[in-house]
Order: C-alpha cells, then sequence, then structure tokens
C-alpha cells in the first residue's frame, strides 16, 4: 500500500498541464466538477462502509478515485486506491482517515477555483 499521507495534497505539473490542454476556463469546470465530487461521495463511502456494505464502498471508492486522478488529488486518490482494495481488517483506520484527507483536499481544490475565477495567471497561482 502506498504511504499515501508523504504525497502532495494537489499535483502542481499535472494541474498546469491541464490547464494549458484545456484552457483555464476548461480546467475550471473540471475541477468543479471534481470539488461537487468532493463533497458528497466521501459520506456515500462512509455510510456504505457503516451499513457493512464494504463492496459498494470499495466501488464508490473507485469512481471518486478516477475523479481525483484526473485533477491530480494524489494524496486523496492514493487512500481511495488503498479503500478500494485494502483487507476488511485495515479499512476501519483508512475510513478514519478519510474525512481528514478530504477536508485537507477541499481546502486547496477551493483556493484554486477561487485564483482561477479571480484571473491571476497560471504562474502566478503556482507561487500563490
Amino acid at each position: 500500500m502506498i504511504d499515501y499521507v508523504q504525497l502532495p495534497l494537489l499535483d502542481g505539473e499535472q494541474i498546469e498541464d491541464l490547464e494549458t490542454i484545456m484552457g483555464v476556463q476548461g480546467f475550471a469546470s473540471f475541477l468543479s466538477l471534481f470539488a461537487q465530487e468532493l463533497t458528497q461521495r466521501p459520506a456515500a463511502i462512509l455510510a456504505l462502509y457503516a451499513q457493512g456494505d464494504a463492496g459498494a464502498a470499495g466501488h464508490t471508492a473507485h469512481y471518486l478515485k478516477g475523479a481525483a486522478l484526473n485533477v491530480g488529488a494524489s494524496r486523496i486518490a492514493a487512500l481511495l486506491s488503498a479503500i478500494e482494495s485494502a483487507p476488511e481488517m485495515a479499512l476501519p483506520a483508512l475510513m478514519t482517515d478519510l474525512p481528514r484527507i478530504v477536508a485537507a483536499t477541499d481546502c486547496p481544490v477551493r483556493d484554486l477555483l477561487a485564483l482561477i475565477d479571480s484571473d491571476m495567471p497560471i504562474e502566478r497561482r503556482a507561487a500563490a
């Protein structure tokens, strides 16, 4: 299992590449969709797990992992990958980490969306 805590919350190089490929507004729309998923899917993962359906929780984690990988949210993607593939005995600790990593990821995602909305150039956003 990857030590997800050591990974960056957001991969700056991937974000710059996405902005170059998609355009700033295209990337902002893409990131905004991820931000919405980040507010909904983790609660579903936790609820499914609490109901005893680790399989469905893993499938939901897989969906959010794909979205996280697409926007460069490395740390949460690795945690979700661990949830998706962990043995049952490892899940309680991972589920405990999920809300903390979600909150830690949400802050820079929202900050980046605010910087994009402010029309700050890419070069200055990377330094911010």
